[in-house]
């Protein structure tokens, strides 16, 4: 199957769970306090500066389950844990016209942020993966 088969709905799952992934490896390499949960919004216009384009979906992701929220849910505000993270991170995403790409970017603390572009490939088991291609910004490396 090609890559550009890959729809838009999987590709999301895809992301979702990149982000839950980011949740538990942060927690598993930091004895410090990290962010408990992760709000998600993907964008409509695939770009390297974030935020690139208008909220189409939301999600609460903790290291245990992904919540869809209404668009109009606010984005809450960062409340510093110390130790450089926030209690409450955010993270975005876009997918190209094409679902070959999707540009993500995440904000864990004061100083720990991240963006990169990911092609979408399937791995052995036919499922789509994101795989990093190059970094967009980074603030510092998380782990």
């Amino acid at each position: 199957m090609s890559v550009s088969s890959v729809g838009e709905v999987e590709i999301t799952k895809a992301v979702l769970g990149w982000f839950q992934r980011l949740l538990v490896k942060t927690k598993e390499l930091n004895e410090s306090p990290v962010p408990e949960e992760i709000y998600v919004e993907m964008r409509t216009k695939p770009s390297c500066r974030l935020p690139p384009g208008d909220v189409s979906a939301k999600w609460r992701i903790t290291r245990q389950e992904i919540e869809a929220l209404p668009v109009e849910f606010p984005r809450p505000r960062h409340v510093s844990r110390g130790f450089g993270y926030y209690r409450i991170a955010w993270g975005e995403f876009s997918i190209s016209e094409d679902n070959r790409y999707v540009t993500v970017g995440f904000k864990f603390g004061p100083g720990s942020g991240r963006g990169d572009v990911y092609q979408i490939i399937r791995d052995a088991s036919n499922n789509a993966v994101v795989q990093r291609l190059k970094p967009a910004w980074t603030l510092e490396p998380l782990g």
